[in-house]
């Protein structure tokens, strides 16, 4: 889990972090989408998922992402990763359900 937008950030926001893979030989790469700021995933709320496939067969922390955050001020969050040796890129939508 990282903090990528913080608390009180000022809308819109956009930022971007790196990642890499957990396993040697990891195929398809899984991005879930929380918020919160714990460091333990399942205390945070979840918001949705995507995959990348087809990453080419490195060993861990080998492979690079760089995964973008994009918040508008409706509360639509774009994220997306791209793969930085192929160039592949997938993301997802996210809209907030606002409850009164």
């Amino acid at each position: 889990m990282n903090v990528v937008i913080p608390r009180n950030s000022r809308i819109p926001v956009r930022k971007t972090t790196s990642v890499t893979t957990s396993y040697d030989y990891q195929e398809p790469v899984n991005f879930s989408i929380y918020e919160g700021e714990s460091s333990i995933a399942k205390n945070n709320n979840f918001l949705g998922e995507f995959t990348l496939h087809g990453i080419p067969p490195a060993p861990k922390d080998v492979p690079k992402f760089n995964v973008y955050f994009d918040m508008d001020a409706n509360g639509v969050s774009n994220v997306s990763a791209e793969d930085m040796s192929t160039g592949q890129k997938k993301g997802i939508k996210i809209k907030r359900e606002r409850t009164k």
